[in-house]
């Protein structure tokens, strides 16, 4: 009786252990901290799925469908050579790469993908992290340019401030100073000024999103009350285009972004930099900024071939995301899909469940056929299915199959891409 009862107890402590296990798996998945699971694979704006009846009022423009277009896919087989698909790429050893790479918007008229084909200037890099910033590789505590130059030693008592200056390069810092190298390797001092020259997210910004107007230029007066410093003035004359706002961000040739608080709430108002005959020269108050800086944030501050991203507060409280043109305008999207993010003129739009691509003119670049998507930089996005990413340019192609375990975005013109079989690889940008 006693044999009887210690197998019974043993059973039920491994079917205990068992289901504990096994639980525990399920939360570290869902978390991503399992070690073969990318981490912080997709940040998703906060937007709020609103009902038909909160958005009534909007009717769709008339080139808008309903209709989801059927772009051509590549498809991809379960036993897909990966080493074998990467034959394809030209294959460049970055100390000999005699192409610049490119930080504009990827366009393959002009440009290609190629391959690093010898990465040994990083070191080994089994079990190591690789991140891309502003065309700066970081492997551990050791720092590369794009053409994997180490330049650890080289700034030394320098920490990367992910900020660009005016003329784009991106910044290191020392004490209060700002910092950038130049192309023969050579620390300059740059005259980054943080309260006007700072773009608006705390993302690694593209080369060519928030670039400073010439004429219209952002001011900041430390002397006046907090939430009041910002304004818009023009460099060559006596106009004031904007005052007393808690901060304003780069003019777009005739229009800016400012926030203002208006009755104790920040609220997006957008300037012109003309005064009209009514209004002043607001052209569109209201709406609200974001609830954050992050990447998930793109759209927001600045014009985007001539829609901005605004927040737009429902009637019952809640905010649905959307975007207005140069005249304050909204834009009427789709029934049931949300808009995620809007960058590089393409639209990250998504049903709840799964997430697709938009022309502002709301035709589809891609069905709503992902599961995990990023916006648009420089004319790239990340996107994944089946556990799987690859990248695919604004016109909905792919230039990376979805093949591989792990892909870091494009930054400065560089991607890293990672796979349990063929380990790390770096692809850059380059004019062809």
């Amino acid at each position: 009786m006693l044999r009887l009862l210690f197998k019974i107890s043993s059973r039920l402590v491994s079917a205990t252990l068992l289901v504990g296990v096994t639980i525990g798996f399920i939360y570290l998945a869902t978390t991503r901290s399992l070690p073969f699971l990318p981490e912080d694979e997709q940040v998703y704006s906060y937007v709020d799925h609103t009902s038909k009846e909160d958005s009534s009022d909007e009717q769709h423009q008339s080139d808008a469908s309903d209709e989801v277009s059927q772009p051509p896919e590549n498809s991809v087989e379960d036993s897909f050579d990966i080493s074998a698909y990467l034959e394809t790429f030209e294959k460049v050893s970055p100390a000999n790469l005699n192409l610049p790479v490119s930080q504009d918007k990827y366009d393959p008229a002009s440009q290609k993908l190629i391959l690093y084909g010898d990465l040994s200037p990083l070191g080994e890099l089994t079990n190591k992290r690789i991140e891309i910033r502003m065309g700066y590789v970081f492997v551990g505590d050791r720092i590369f340019t794009s053409n994997l130059t180490d330049v650890t030693e080289l700034l030394s008592g320098y920490t990367f401030a992910g900020e660009r200056d005016l003329y784009g390069n991106p910044l290191f810092k020392r004490g209060t100073n700002y910092y950038y190298l130049d192309s023969s390797l050579v620390i300059q001092p740059s005259n980054f000024a943080y309260y006007t020259d700072r773009r608006a997210f705390d993302f690694d910004v593209p080369v060519y999103l928030g670039v400073q107007d010439s004429v219209v230029k952002r001011t900041y007066n430390k002397d006046r009350q907090e939430g009041q410093r910002y304004g818009y003035y023009e460099a060559d004359g006596d106009k004031s285009y904007a005052y007393y706002c808690v901060e304003t961000f780069a003019f777009d040739g005739d229009r800016g972004v400012g926030i203002k608080k208006i009755n104790g709430v920040d609220t997006l108002e957008i300037y012109s930099n003309r005064f009209l005959t009514h209004g002043g020269n607001i052209i569109a108050t209201g709406y609200y900024p974001p609830v954050n800086r992050k990447l998930n944030s793109i759209g927001y501050f600045y014009f985007d071939d001539g829609f901005t991203r605004v927040r737009i507060k429902n009637p019952n409280g809640s905010y649905k995301e959307g975007l207005i043109n140069k005249k304050g305008e909204l834009l009427s999207l789709l029934d049931d899909f949300a808009l995620v993010s809007y960058s590089d003129s393409i639209l990250l739009v998504s049903n709840g469940i799964n997430y697709g691509y938009m022309t502002n003119r709301l035709t589809w670049v891609t069905n709503p056929v992902f599961t995990t998507a990023e916006p648009f930089l420089e004319g790239l996005a990340v996107v994944g299915k089946g556990g799987k990413y690859g990248v695919i340019d604004t016109k909905g192609n792919y230039v990376i199959k979805p093949v591989f375990d792990r892909i870091i975005r494009c930054s400065g013109g560089l991607l890293a891409a990672h796979s349990d079989t063929e380990g790390w690889q770096i692809f850059a940008k380059v004019y062809s």
